[in-house]
């Protein structure tokens, strides 16, 4: 069972891409085209950068012996320089403060030796022993302004309440569909509980798998029970300002609640059918062509074709500033009107009891 249980894990390893929670590293050197070793300090530093980046941004994992194209080639260095490497997260000749990591060495029963590290997120913020502070963005380590480390405290201090473990929370509070879609999206190939464990959205108690806070939001049957305000609402109010008591001008008012992870969704759904269509009217009539007598007392200066326009449909209806004129105009108004209330160079004809645009 743990030989296929590394098979597995080194399969991932190897066509996982690299990105904001995954790296691997080679142990060689090939800048010079012959394979060579690299130095077990230039090792360690690697790993110190990138797990401290992880861990200022929101953890991840990292492998030293695969390399970009996935070929397993090991790390052939002895004992001690192996064990320095592994040390590099609890060193604070590398990195300050220690680094909340779990790392081990995984031999293959056949295949070369590699390590593997897990960085997971920290409410502190990690230096460098040369005091530089990097953070993960993408697959890159990032100089972090010295400046904002602060802000960046302060922001990982409102994560807390995220990572906290709700009494009474079990892995049966969660959605099973949702956390298995999300876990064939982030790391196909492994287990749902597996990559709920390595996001840190769930953690080992007692024999018992319990869900972080974090996890409840995201994929809870029922996040509400532990979180009152999660869910969006919706509110329409007729015209363009929003007044209150006896002018109240609330039209329509509802809530969607829904886990994180499928709420946007449902919510898009929900006002979907609130949110206006736009149609394409087209406007082709020659003014010499047809019989048309000037509502305005104005004359139309060419023949060329008439306006095309597009506006919201069912807005004409709308207009409440139209002149005298087209009273006799059906109120699902033509969208030449539209246009005449703001276009101050077009003048207004009709043609059979319809508005057209001629150009003045």
């Amino acid at each position: 069972m743990q030989s296929e249980k590394i098979a597995s894990d080194i399969e991932r390893w190897q066509v996982t891409n690299e990105g904001q929670f995954f790296e691997r590293k080679s142990a060689f050197d090939r800048t010079t085209g012959k394979p060579k070793q690299r130095k077990a300090a230039d090792i360690a530093l690697d790993v110190a950068e990138t797990l401290s980046a992880m861990a200022n941004a929101d953890g991840g994992e990292l492998v030293i012996g695969i390399e970009n194209d996935g070929n397993l080639t090991g790390i052939p260095h002895a004992e001690d320089k192996i064990s320095l490497i592994m040390g590099v997260p609890r060193n604070r000749n590398y990195v300050s403060p220690p680094l909340p990591c779990a790392s081990k060495i995984v031999q293959p029963p056949e295949g070369p030796k590699l390590l593997h590290f897990e960085v997971s997120w920290s409410a502190n913020v990690h230096l460098l022993s040369d005091s530089r502070c990097l953070l993960r963005v993408r697959d890159r380590n990032e100089p972090f302004d010295k400046d904002k480390i602060k802000a960046l405290k302060e922001t990982k201090g409102q994560g807390l309440f995220e990572r906290t473990f709700p009494t009474g929370a079990t892995i049966g509070d969660l959605d099973e569909d949702l956390f298995k879609a999300f876990a064939e999206k982030y790391r196909p190939g492994q287990s749902a509980l597996e990559t709920l464990h390595a996001c840190g959205l769930m953690e080992g108690r007692n024999g018992q798998a319990v869900p972080t806070m974090a996890s409840l939001m995201l994929f809870g049957r029922n996040p509400l029970r532990w979180h009152e305000r999660c869910g969006i609402d919706f509110v329409r109010w007729e015209g363009k300002e929003r007044k209150s008591g006896a002018e109240l001008n609330i039209s329509k008012r509802f809530s969607v609640e829904a886990p994180l992870s499928a709420l946007i969704e449902r919510a898009f759904d929900s006002i979907k059918p609130f949110i206006r269509e736009r149609q394409n009217f087209m406007i082709y009539f020659s003014a010499k062509s047809l019989n048309i007598q000037p509502s305005l007392g104005r004359k139309p200066s060419s023949t060329r074709l008439l306006t095309e326009t597009t506006v919201s449909a069912g807005l004409a209806s709308k207009c409440g500033c139209l002149k005298t004129a087209w009273k006799s105009v059906a109120r699902d108004c033509h969208p030449a009107l539209l246009l005449w209330r703001h276009w101050p160079n077009v003048s207004i004809y009709t043609v059979r009891g319809i508005p057209l645009l001629c150009e003045s």
